[in-house]
């Protein structure tokens, strides 16, 4: 805001071009260091009148009219319950529990876009889980604890998908040995799903889903990725062969997998020993990516 105020992007351009490439008298051409600090003439100086003035305006200004300030008023709710049926049943540990979650956008359409109906989105989520466990005793001072766990989740907007775990405790005396296997996921945040601080001309964020790549104009307009954009502006020609162009993609969530073994006990009543390798492998991985979209 403070740049565009001073001099619009495409008046900053052209009077770049026009300095380095010599059009400027008292300016070296194809001098990138002199062609900025002409174009850079009419920039707002920090500590100025003018410089606070646009400054002041832009941070009270909603960025959906022109301004820098978002707002964030979202509510989450969240509700989730456990029963252990150790009354009921004897000869196994049984749990059950669900949750339900709910996101309710409210960013006065600063960071969020509106849905048919003409408001923010909100997103439900919701998932269950049971686990069983038993402690079998083998002989003398000799146990095995068998544990096995299940898990649903599913948010609105995602595919749903199931989370199993499992573990096993061998014990004799003050010697434990574990061994398990556990499957993980995260949900996607709300800014990951439906991020749309779009910014013309300039750094937008947006988020993972279909609907944001189409108010995105990104399936008729692509974008490219950063590294190729800057290969083909390096390039003499401008070769567009080097241009990568982004395939909109609908995001998951991010899932982990998990394996461990591990060895504790005590030593002469004195040493606590607990040892463990373990190894993890993610896929769907979710991260910010930057692309570049052509105006």
């Amino acid at each position: 805001a403070l740049n565009n105020a001073a001099a619009p992007n495409a008046a900053w351009a052209r009077d770049y071009v026009a300095a380095y490439d010599g059009l400027v008298p008292g300016v070296t051409a194809g001098n990138a260091a002199a062609a900025r600090v002409y174009a850079d003439r009419t920039r707002l100086q920090p500590g100025t009148a003018a410089f606070n003035e646009v400054k002041n305006t832009a941070a009270t200004t909603p960025n959906t009219q022109g301004g820098a300030r978002q707002f964030e008023n979202s509510d989450l709710w969240h509700a989730e319950g456990m029963y252990n049926f150790k009354n009921e049943l004897k000869f196994v540990d049984l749990l059950v529990g669900a949750h339900f979650r709910q996101y309710r956008l409210d960013s006065e359409r600063t960071l969020f876009p509106l849905d048919e109906n003409g408001q923010e989105y909100r997103i439900n989520e919701y998932g269950g889980y049971a686990q069983l466990a038993r402690t079998v005793g083998l002989a003398d001072e000799l146990s095995l604890r068998p544990t096995f766990a299940i898990r649903y989740d599913k948010n609105e907007y995602l595919n749903g998908g199931f989370t199993p775990r499992g573990s096993a405790v061998l014990t004799y005396k003050t010697h434990n040995l574990r061994g398990s296997y556990q499957t993980a996921f995260r949900n996607p945040s709300p800014g990951n799903l439906f991020a749309f601080n779009l910014i013309p001309n300039g750094l937008s964020e947006l988020g993972g889903t279909e609907l944001i790549a189409r108010r995105a104009n990104l399936l008729n307009n692509p974008a490219y990725t950063e590294a190729s954009v800057l290969a083909y502006r390096a390039s003499p020609t401008r070769d567009p062969s080097l241009l990568v162009q982004y395939t909109p993609q609908v995001i998951k969530t991010e899932k982990i997998n998990t394996w461990e073994v591990g060895y504790k006990t005590v030593v002469a009543q004195a040493l606590f020993v607990d040892a463990f390798f373990f190894r993890s492998r993610y896929s769907d991985f979710i991260a910010n990516q930057n692309f570049v979209q052509p105006t």
